[in-house]
C-alpha cells in the first residue's frame, strides 16, 4: 500500500489534532492553540516509516519493507539506496527509524533500526551508515537487542 508522505502529521497527532482535508495534497490541522497546513512532498513511498532532514534540505525516510529513500524538497523520489542491510518485514517488523548524524556534514553518517528474522525467531538491530552516492556504505551493528521473539501475528 502506498502513501504520500505528509510533514508534521506525527506530532500533530500527539497534539489531539484533528486533520479536516482541505484538498487533495493538503491537510490543514486545528489544535486549541495552532494552525498548521500540512501539504504531500512525495508519494509512491510503501509504508513510509522514518524521517530525517539531510543539512542540503533533502528528507531521508525509510520505507517499512526495508528500504531508503531520500526525497527532494521539489518531492523527487530516489531510487532505493544500495547496501542496506537484509531485514525481515512481517508483521509490526521492518525498517523503522532512521536519523541523521549531528556531524553529518563531516561524517555522513545514518543510524537506523530494523528487525532481523532467524528462523521463527526475530530481533531489533540499530546500526549505522555512511551515505554514499545511491548507497549506504561502511555499516556498522551498533545495538542488537539479543532478544529473540518467537512470530507474532499481530494480536
Amino acid at each position: 500500500m502506498q502513501r504520500p508522505l505528509l510533514t508534521a502529521a506525527f506530532a500533530a497527532s500527539l497534539l489531539g489534532a484533528t486533520p479536516a482535508l482541505a484538498d487533495g495534497h493538503q491537510f490543514e490541522i486545528l489544535t486549541s492553540q495552532h494552525a498548521l497546513m500540512l501539504t504531500t512532498v512525495a508519494t509512491g513511498l510503501e509504508h513510509p516509516w522514518g524521517l530525517d532532514w539531510l543539512p542540503d534540505g533533502r528528507m531521508v525516510v525509510t520505507e517499512r519493507p526495508g528500504r531508503i529513500r531520500i526525497v527532494s524538497p521539489d518531492g523527487t523520489l530516489s531510487d532505493p539506496l544500495a547496501g542496506v542491510p537484509e531485514i525481515v518485514s512481517e508483521f509490526r517488523d521492518g525498517l523503522l527509524d532512521i536519523s541523521v548524524s549531528p556531524n553529518f556534514a563531516e561524517d555522513s553518517t545514518l543510524f537506523f533500526a530494523y528487525s532481523l528474522k532467524e528462523g521463527d525467531l526475530r530481533r531489533q538491530e540499530i546500526a549505522s551508515a555512511q551515505l554514499g552516492e545511491g548507497s549506504l556504505e561502511n555499516d556498522a551493528l551498533l545495538v542488537s537487542t539479543g532478544v529473540r521473539v518467537t512470530t507474532d501475528p499481530g494480536n
